[in-house]
């Protein structure tokens, strides 16, 4: 999704960004009311252990190191290590603290959280130096409990190894015996070397761990993460970001037309024009601007290129309609015929919507004598035909509804009508009913040169203008295009009800 086009989205859907984001704002300033503020401070230990290596040297320990650490670290997270801590610094409850063991190094790092930041230093500090003094406890004593062992196995092998040794030199013996005495006396030299050797080890002070503190924990100066003023900012931008992608959601489920591409990607048919949003007025020095009259002018250039006969054309029969109600097709039928009569072509305004007429009120004239009258025969078009300030501009409205208005457009009546309007009049504009729920523009729309369909921008749906055309198809009539009213905020057009109102 390009930049723009987000930028499109956050505009049409900005009520609801802002309320998500109030939202956001809203609970998280709720949840920061019961939170308070906590500090944290870190002391680093470092570990270490060596043993005696082959060559009588020393080497460290890492695998013995890596489990005293493990061990050292789940003794912090203990229950009694806590105790012993509160009892340590007098404090009424069991402290915070927890230790982690960075990865390959020798470092322990006990962490302690405090609603105030000193209490949170001299928590992590007597916490280390706890867990110093419990270590050289438990290596004291290990050590103890492995000399001992060591010291009763060594003795063992060395009463033996003297038996065997007595064994090899009696004479008395056959020389069978101490031959095989000889060979024990051998193996059991080497086991009472190896023990003596693990004796000397574990009675080595370098055998004990070496822990101690690097790194005394200092006050912070600042909370944790997120603290009790940050929660509400983030809440809100948690929000705003909810906002935006239910927004993005909400748009690909919109399928109302935006933009001249829906409006295309809806079907074959060409945009003929695009009419600026009809409820804001533009005028300069109390006349109509240019802006005002030149979406119809082009509407028309359009149309008579595209148009047969081509341009300029002799006789020309166009059909406004809509998929649907609300579209604005009075005021383009309307516009448009103006905009055709302002040039060289005498033009008359049929009013075809017999359920819902508009053309008398976009005029100010009296629903009188009109269709009706002269699908009927009551009239004639010289008789029902009324003429506006514009001199080569006729109007025929819908004229008094009859009772039964469904058979107000049998095809024979409007096909015997329309020949008497095409001798008097170069452009008959029809302004027709919806082509969806309708029939009337259906009967119509193969008696015309050419049907134009007027859409409103986000408010006519994609799939009622494919619907549309896609009768239009099937009824094999001539779709000249598309014209997209209030299609933008940059030009504006009056909505009065008089003749001079329309551009």
């Amino acid at each position: 999704m390009s930049l723009s086009a987000l930028l499109s989205i956050i505009r049409r859907y900005l009520g609801l960004i802002v309320g998500a984001a109030l939202l956001g704002f809203g609970i998280a300033f709720a949840l920061s009311l019961g939170r308070h503020a906590s500090y944290s401070a870190t002391t680093t230990l470092r570990l270490a252990t060596v043993s005696s290596s082959v060559g009588g040297g020393l080497s460290p320990d890492l695998a013995y190191t890596d489990r005293l650490a493990n061990t050292y670290s789940t003794v912090v997270a203990s229950a009694p290590f806590g105790s012993a801590v509160r009892r340590q610094l007098g404090l009424s409850s069991a402290p915070r603290v927890s230790a982690s063991i960075p990865a390959n190094t020798e470092l322990i790092r006990i962490s302690a959280t405090a609603a105030n930041a000193a209490d949170a230093a001299r928590i992590a500090n007597a916490s280390a130096q706890q867990l110093v003094s419990r270590a050289r406890d438990f290596a004291t004593a290990n050590t103890a409990t492995e000399k001992t062992a060591l010291k009763i196995k060594l003795q063992t092998a060395g009463a033996q190894l003297a038996g065997a040794r007595r064994v090899a030199a009696d004479r008395r013996s056959t020389p069978e015996a101490r031959a095989v005495a000889r060979g024990t006396v051998t193996m059991l030299e080497q086991s009472f070397l190896a023990l003596q050797s693990q004796y000397d080890e574990a009675t080595s002070p370098t055998r004990l761990p070496y822990l101690s503190v690097i790194e005394q924990a200092s006050a912070p100066s600042s909370p944790n993460f997120p603290s009790p003023r940050v929660i509400p900012i983030i809440g809100l931008i948690l929000g705003v970001l909810a906002g935006v992608a239910l927004a993005i959601s909400a748009d690909r489920r919109d399928t109302r037309l935006r933009s001249g591409a829906a409006v295309t990607s809806a079907g074959d048919t060409p945009i003929l024009g695009r009419v600026p949003h009809m409820s804001r007025m533009s005028t300069r020095n109390g006349r109509k601007s240019r802006e005002l009259i030149e979406p119809f002018r082009r509407i028309r250039t359009t149309l008579f290129a595209l148009a047969d006969p081509p341009n300029p054309p002799g006789k020309l029969t166009l059909l406004i309609t809509s998929p649907g109600e609300g579209e604005g097709r009075t005021t383009v039928a309307a516009n448009l015929a103006m905009a055709i009569a302002r040039g060289q072509h005498r033009v008359v305004l049929v009013d075809a919507d017999i359920g819902d007429p508009g053309v008398h009120r976009a005029f100010s004239v009296e629903n009188g004598v009109g269709l009706q009258e002269l699908l009927a025969g009551r009239a004639g078009v010289e008789e029902a035909v009324r003429s506006t300030s514009l001199p080569r501009l006729g109007v025929l409205v819908a004229g008094r509804r009859p009772a039964d208005d469904s058979e107000a457009f049998i095809n024979e009546r409007f096909a015997a009508v329309l020949p008497l309007l095409r001798d008097r009049f170069d452009v008959v504009v029809i302004d027709g009913p919806p082509l969806l729920g309708a029939t009337d523009a259906a009967i119509l729309a193969p008696l015309v040169d050419g049907v134009v369909l007027v859409v409103r921008g986000r408010r006519t749906r994609g799939e009622a203008l494919r619907e549309a055309q896609e009768n239009l198809t099937l009824l094999r009539a001539s779709l000249l295009g598309v014209v997209v009213n209030d299609a933008s905020d940059e030009f504006a057009m009056t909505g009065t009800p008089s003749t001079s109102a329309f551009a």
